[in-house]
């Protein structure tokens, strides 16, 4: 994916990236906790990595429903 803004710059009074609630999301200490359980959810597994965007595409495909257009790719590893 292409980004159409530059990185986070602290000198600025407002981020260059809008949307990433002030912090660049390429860096690995900006990682977040996704927990997910259910009955379409595997026990135990573990994603590495993932983005935030990969959320959608997952529980639209556990709803059974057919994306038109979203974002990201479905988490299928922690799918049963």
């Amino acid at each position: 994916m292409k980004r159409l803004d530059g990185p986070f710059n602290s000198a600025t009074t407002a981020p260059n990236f809008y949307g990433a609630h002030g912090h660049d999301p390429e860096l690995p200490v900006m990682s977040a906790t996704f927990i997910a359980a259910g009955p379409q959810i595997r026990k135990d597994t573990v994603v590495r990595h993932m983005r935030n965007i990969d959320v959608a595409p997952t529980v639209i495909r556990m709803l059974g429903a057919t994306p038109h257009q979203v974002d990201g790719e479905v988490l299928s590893e922690v799918l049963r």
